[in-house]
């Protein structure tokens, strides 16, 4: 498992709401992980995973080679 599936795996733990929503009664969960899902479960997953793991000095530096506004 790579870093990026602990750390979606890690929001579905921490984030309200999401064990009762991913956790079927089985107790297998399957996840949608990459921003392919439709799910917003799985959507805010992925955020959060992509909010712990991207470093954020190289991503303030490419941010600020653009434009600014919702497009960036």
């Amino acid at each position: 498992m790579d870093s990026n599936s602990v750390a979606h795996e890690l929001a579905h733990y921490f984030l309200e709401g999401h064990i009762d929503h991913v956790l079927p009664k089985d107790g297998v969960h399957v996840s949608e992980a990459g921003f392919t899902s439709a799910d917003p479960y799985e959507m805010e997953a992925d955020q959060f995973a992509a909010g712990l793991l991207m470093p954020g000095d190289l991503f303030k530096k490419a941010l600020n080679k653009r434009d600014a506004g919702l497009a960036t």
